[in-house]
This record gives C-alpha cells, sequence and structure tokens, in this order.
C-alpha cells in the first residue's frame, strides 16, 4: 500500500466539459447578435415612438430570456454527468473487489454546476488511502488517453457486425490495470451498466495502432486538447 503524506487531502476529480462550454457560449453569441441586429432593426426600426421603441426592446429581452432558459435545459439534460457518475461507480465496484477500498460506507459523490460544465466525482465515508487511490483511478479514466496499458473501447452490434466506437473510449486506470483480470472485472462493470466494452492490450502491434484510433478520436482527447490549447502528440514520436 503506498504511503499517503498526512498533509495531503485527497480530492475528487473535477471534469470540464469544454465542449459543452464552447457550444454554449456560440449559442449565446449567435442569440445577442440576432437580437441586437436583424431583430432590433425590425422591431425597432419600424416605430418613431420612445415608448414603442421601449416595449419592443423588452418583449426582445423578454424572448432572449426565454430562448437562453430553454438552451440551459437541454444543456443540463446533455450534461454528461450521469455518465461520470456511471464510470464511477464502477470504478468503485472494482476497487472493492480488488481489496484497494474495503470501508463498508464508502460512496461515490458527483456535484455539478448547473450547466454541467464542471463535474466533481470524489468519495466520502472512506479512509485517506481509499480516496487517494479512488481519485486517481478516475483522474485517470476521464483524462486524455496517452499510453496506458489497457484501453476500453464501447462496441456496438449492427447486424451482427461488431463496430468499436472510438469516440467513445476511455483509458484504463493504472491501479485497475496492474493485472489483466483486474482491468476485465471493470469491464465487465463496464458492460452491466453501458453496454459491451473491449478492453485492449497496448503493449503489442495490433493493441498500439488501436491506441493511435482512441487518441485521435476519444471525446476525452478532443475535450482536453482544446482545454489546452493544443493537438495530441502522436505516440510514435
Amino acid at each position: 500500500m503506498d504511503e499517503i503524506p498526512k498533509t495531503v487531502h485527497p480530492r475528487g476529480f473535477l471534469f470540464q466539459n469544454i465542449m459543452m462550454e464552447l457550444m454554449f457560449l456560440i449559442i449565446i453569441n449567435v442569440v445577442c447578435r440576432t437580437f441586437s441586429n436583424a431583430s432590433f432593426r425590425t422591431v425597432v426600426g419600424k416605430s418613431n415612438s420612445f415608448l414603442h421603441v421601449v416595449v419592443g426592446l423588452l418583449l426582445l429581452s423578454l424572448c432572449a430570456y426565454l430562448f437562453i432558459v430553454g438552451v440551459f435545459k437541454i444543456f443540463r439534460y446533455l450534461s454528461p454527468k450521469k455518465t461520470i457518475d456511471t464510470l464511477s461507480q464502477c470504478v468503485l465496484k472494482t476497487l472493492r473487489d480488488i481489496h484497494e477500498v474495503e470501508s463498508a460506507d464508502a460512496k461515490v459523490i458527483i456535484a455539478s454546476d448547473n450547466l454541467g460544465i464542471f463535474i466533481y466525482s470524489g468519495l466520502t465515508s472512506a479512509t485517506l488511502h481509499e480516496k487517494y487511490v479512488f481519485s486517481v483511478a478516475v483522474r485517470e479514466l476521464l483524462s486524455a488517453i496517452d499510453n496506458p496499458r489497457y484501453v476500453l473501447v464501447k462496441k456496438y452490434s449492427i447486424l451482427g457486425i461488431s463496430i468499436k466506437r472510438y469516440h467513445h473510449s476511455y483509458a484504463c486506470p493504472t491501479v485497475l490495470a496492474a493485472k489483466k483480470e483486474y482491468a476485465e472485472i471493470f469491464a465487465q462493470y463496464l458492460t452491466k451498466s453501458t453496454g459491451k466494452f473491449s478492453l485492449v492490450y497496448t503493449r503489442n502491434e495490433k493493441g498500439r495502432k488501436e491506441l493511435l484510433k482512441c487518441r485521435r478520436r476519444s471525446y476525452i482527447n478532443q475535450n482536453e486538447s482544446i482545454i489546452k490549447g493544443k493537438k495530441m502528440t502522436n505516440i510514435w514520436g
């Protein structure tokens, strides 16, 4: 068991959904431009009355407000909060099975802002070490895929043909990739909770090709690439 400094208080992992943030800002920008240009000229331009101008501006403001509130609710619905909760639960179950978490009352806590742009995942009612192990595992799972021992790729079946969706792929956390059986347990929990996943060993030629596809197409890699303002490096570099 790794030593955890007593001065270190393990925090949970905070996932920044930059795609959601960018989409929201784009929509707000479009709405503002629309109402400040075409709509404003349509409603106000035809009237010489100050009262009509004021009423027109109020109506435009109300419409903009209602539209933004509608978008706000849609974004909350599309938030990956539920997905992160499910993934975190799978991590905890696996950690229990491999005896990294043994506190009976340990449970996952998920919190987010109203738009679901920032999503927090942590462990409560657990020891310092257990919180630390969980936090690191979730961070690795929800961070950009670099060079993990195993990757997990979502699989779909269409007309009996199995298709891998690399956009929906994750790096297997180090603690769960220490042994193949640990990684298989994690893959089984993911399959039970979200559908079938393919566990790919990356330390051979075939696995490296799969890893490259994951790094290029993974939503999480694209998300982190935008946050860092740079393209992900090639694994062959």
